[in-house]
């Protein structure tokens, strides 16, 4: 599977494909990131030697906002040290709703019935 083809799966939400793209990122900071719904929540989990930086946490959800992945609703990002089994911290977000994309634009119906 290709880059291009990664992006359009993390785009409709898909978890494995939205967990890829995070470890590419994180990859040179020694992070390794996992990602699974529950129910309309994606749970993110960041895992390193040492206790994820908390700073990372509203990068991801930014990534995941540019992405606009329609079955999203929030994220939970945790983070713990590996071989731990709690997160040592949690932040959480609310995604805003997503931007239907429509391949042509359509006029209001005020405007529509007064152009006739």
């Amino acid at each position: 599977m290709n880059q291009h083809e990664i992006l359009g799966l993390a785009k409709l939400g898909d978890a494995r494909a939205i967990a890829f793209l995070i470890n590419q990122a994180l990859h040179s900071k020694q992070i390794r990131a996992r990602a699974a719904y529950q129910a309309d929540c994606l749970h993110v989990l960041l895992e390193s030697t040492q206790v994820p930086n908390t700073r990372i946490a509203p990068l991801i959800y930014e990534g995941l906002r540019s992405l606009n992945p329609p079955s999203i609703q929030s994220i939970q990002v945790h983070g713990r040290p590996s071989g731990q089994k709690l997160p040592t911290w949690t932040q959480t977000w609310i995604l805003p709703a997503p931007i239907p994309s429509s391949p042509h634009p359509s006029l209001p119906s005020s405007a529509a019935s007064a152009s006739s």
